[in-house]
């Protein structure tokens, strides 16, 4: 089994990006949780897509990780989700990878 397919059956959501934040690979769960289709993100910006999360801490967090090499692990409330979601971004010599996934009923039964 090849990596692409793989990633399709992972619950977790896994996007891809190029090192100018255009993304390169998208699976379903990623695609579903965005409520968008792969082909209306590959090849967009994450910043031109989702204004939206400029100035948040996913934006801080996956420049951080660009700028210093280091994989970024973080929840926060999404603006563009509606709810919590925990990320993991690592980067590589292409751009770097991202899984995150809904932890908003952990969070609420935490509260």
């Amino acid at each position: 089994m090849d990596l692409r397919s793989i990633l399709e059956k992972i619950t977790a959501a896994y996007v891809e990006f190029d090192p100018g934040w255009r993304y390169v690979y998208v699976n379903s769960a990623a695609a579903r949780m965005l409520g968008r289709v792969p082909e209306e993100l590959i090849g967009k910006n994450l910043w031109e897509v989702f204004p939206e999360l400029i100035g948040t801490m996913m934006d801080q967090e996956f420049h951080r990780a660009k700028r210093e090499r280091v994989d970024v692990r973080f929840a926060y409330f999404s603006p563009v989700l509606h709810r919590w979601v925990e990320m993991q971004a690592i980067p590589s010599e292409n751009g770097f990878s991202v899984f995150f996934h809904d932890i908003t009923k952990h969070r609420e039964v935490e509260e």
